[in-house]
């Protein structure tokens, strides 16, 4: 896990990262979440047939290839803002699920810290 993952910044408003997910990481998200058994859907504002939250186990192993794109967000911030950080932040996972979207389904505007789309 030594490659670089490329990134854009865009320089208005609040700092918005675009990245593509690495392929072997896409590849762990959806083989977990065929492994998923906790049904979201009740707990997301979307509107779409298919929302499952991953085990404790998966998040186990999601979590070093996660902490590796916040990682690249800790440093895009720190140059967005021409500032380092003076403590690193840190991040609670309190929870992990996955969307099955397919087109047309609806899904509500939403404030997230990180958002992937594979």
């Amino acid at each position: 896990m030594s490659e670089q993952i490329p990134i854009s910044i865009f320089n208005w408003g609040p700092c918005v990262v675009k990245l593509k997910v690495k392929d072997d990481f896409k590849k762990l998200l959806l083989d977990e979440g065929k492994k998923n058994n906790e049904d979201y859907t009740t707990k997301l504002a979307g509107i779409l047939d298919k929302e499952t939250g991953y085990s404790p186990a998966s998040k186990n192993k999601i979590l070093p290839f996660l902490s590796q794109y916040l990682g690249v967000y800790d440093q895009a911030y720190q140059r967005y803002v021409n500032k380092p950080y003076e403590k690193m932040p840190e991040y609670v996972l309190s929870a992990l699920w996955i969307n099955y979207q397919r087109p047309n389904d609806l899904t509500h505007h939403m404030i997230t810290m990180v958002n992937y789309r594979l």
